[in-house]
């Protein structure tokens, strides 16, 4: 075997760490976690990794640390060696994967060598522009001699390994580890390549290490590299990194808060995140043109069922009113297919007329309503909300209580994010859109119905 080492790689300090050791260390160095600054003497003792055949000279100053970028258990599975979490296998193209089930001495991690890729490969791992360490792990699990098996390695375009023969090396069935010099990567990607001259290239593991200093804040996250799981997260907005230093999925976009803007809130039901019961139709006289109709089972007494919920941010504290542009989707009856069930997490949920208010059975202690029961069907908090009237024409409506119509109310007592639910009850009850407007606060921040069921409302801004 050939081992190429350019000299401008080259590493040097007051550290002198022998590939065993070095080979131990970056095996239980954690992704963004505390790696090693040790001065402990070079040791033989390698429970989880193998010796390289070439010794290492790194750079370890006292407030510097070791960095997983990328630790791939290639062949299988995500799994931990030791303290070292590796990932399943990713990022390669071409190979084929392989697994032995011949026991693997000098090693208790058997199954991390027991699996492979072999073929021409390359791997692409995307990483930070800088300069890092590759760790190889090899295991030969098919020759019993030498000759038979013998592979290049190049990373970035510059040959690190020339006819590595693995049996030569170590013999059959125990782990190499082959620890690189450092390599630059200026493309946000590292390349490795894998071409077998004699035989089939192979490797079962690779660990991608990165020295960084401890108190930095590499991403400027407000994260210290030590303690930053994803040390070069670009944050352009610091509320999309969690308290790891790493970035947050953004959220999709039936799942953000429709913000309530001068005490109006609309909701088109379609631009929810709604489960399958509810189908998707068109009709030019719905609000948007589009609505949400129940094609679950009738469930009268079993509020819950097919559930959408809806968060709102409310920044104007107080009281609201809660109606939906609806639809008899089936038959000509008025008080058939025509309700559905809705339930607000408001600091106060309830529904009015004149000198009489009902509170929702069986609502939870943090709803101050203080009221009778609601004619007809309530539970669990929920409201059975209805609409009467000509089942040919889409109304507003939000009624509860069978014969003795109420209407649906909400508190808001502070700023803040708010959910609502609506669930189904008749089959076929359409609903094209939710309002909820601001109402008898008296104190000049009341939106008046008429404005608020314009139809020609756009939709709540999201967030």
């Amino acid at each position: 075997m050939s081992l190429n080492t350019p000299q401008e790689q080259q590493v040097t300090n007051k550290f002198r760490t022998s590939a065993c050791a070095f080979a131990l260390m970056i095996m239980l160095s954690a992704c963004g976690g505390s790696g090693s600054d040790t001065t402990s003497q070079p040791t033989n003792e390698t429970p989880d990794t193998a010796q390289p055949s070439e010794k290492v000279e790194i750079i370890l100053a006292d407030n510097e640390f070791l960095y997983t970028a990328h630790a791939l258990n290639v062949g299988g599975g995500a799994m931990n060696v030791g303290e070292q979490g590796f990932e399943q296998d990713q990022y390669y193209s071409s190979g084929n994967m392989v697994r032995s089930t011949k026991a693997i001495s000098d090693t208790s991690a058997d199954s991390f060598y027991q699996t492979s890729r072999e073929g021409n490969m390359r791997y692409k791992l995307p990483v930070a522009n800088g300069e890092y360490y590759v760790a190889f792990h090899f295991a030969e699990t098919t020759y019993s001699e030498a000759g038979k098996r013998q592979m290049d390695i190049d990373m970035e375009g510059v040959n690190v390994l020339t006819n590595l023969d693995i049996f030569e090396e170590v013999g059959a069935n125990k782990p190499y580890v082959y620890q690189s010099n450092l390599i630059a990567v200026s493309d946000g990607e590292l390349n490795i390549q894998f071409t077998g001259n004699l035989g089939s290239a192979k490797v079962s593991g690779l660990h991608v290490t990165r020295i960084l200093n401890k108190t930095a804040d590499n991403d400027n996250d407000g994260v210290e590299n030590i303690n930053d799981a994803c040390p070069f997260t670009v944050a352009q907005e610091l509320d999309l990194v969690d308290n790891t230093g790493c970035a947050v999925p953004p959220i999709p976009e039936k799942e953000k808060a429709f913000v309530e803007k001068e005490g109006l809130v609309v909701i088109n039901l379609t631009e929810t995140d709604y489960p399958s019961q509810w189908h998707v139709k068109s009709d030019t006289n719905a609000a948007s043109g589009q609505y949400l109709v129940w094609m679950g089972a009738d469930a009268f007494n079993s509020p819950g069922q097919g559930v959408i919920p809806i968060k709102v941010k409310i920044t104007n504290p107080g009281t609201y009113r809660v109606e939906w542009h609806n639809i008899v989707g089936h038959g000509t009856q008025p008080t058939e297919h025509n309700d559905s069930w809705l339930r607000i997490n408001a600091d106060n949920f309830y529904a009015t007329k004149p000198n009489s208010v009902v509170c929702p059975n069986g609502k939870p202690v943090t709803n101050q309503c203080v009221g009778k029961a609601p004619h007809g069907s309530s539970k669990n908090g929920w409201f059975k909300v209805y609409r009467s009237g000509d089942v040919t024409q889409w109304k507003w409506a939000g009624w509860t209580s069978d014969n003795d119509a109420h209407a649906i109310h909400a508190d808001f007592d502070h700023a803040g994010e708010y959910l609502i639910e609506i669930a189904g009850r008749s089959k076929h009850h359409g609903i094209a859109r939710v309002i909820l407007f601001r109402t008898l606060n008296n104190d000049g921040n009341d939106v008046n119905r008429h404005d608020a069921i314009d139809l020609s409302l756009e939709q709540s801004a999201r967030q």
